[in-house]
């Protein structure tokens, strides 16, 4: 099957937070719910919901290449 982003455009660990900064600037218009599975009960997870307007992979290069973006500016 392979990988949805290559590899030197991925993004390491990315935060909810970012994830969202991305989307909207994206314009997708997210929303952030709170999630609980079974197995891990303890942890606090997030889901983020997005009005879908791509496929699967053309979405995570575009989330990729946006958060990208934001830290090479925060780095500066």
């Amino acid at each position: 099957m392979g990988r949805k982003v290559n590899k030197n455009k991925a993004v390491i660990k990315p935060s909810v937070e970012e994830m969202i900064e991305a989307l909207k600037s994206l314009g997708l218009n997210p929303k952030v719910e709170d999630k609980k599975y079974p197995k891990l009960w303890y942890e606090q997870n997030k889901a983020v919901i997005i009005d879908k307007k791509y496929n699967k992979t053309k979405l995570l290069a575009m989330i990729s290449n946006e958060i990208n973006k934001m830290r090479a500016k925060k780095s500066k």
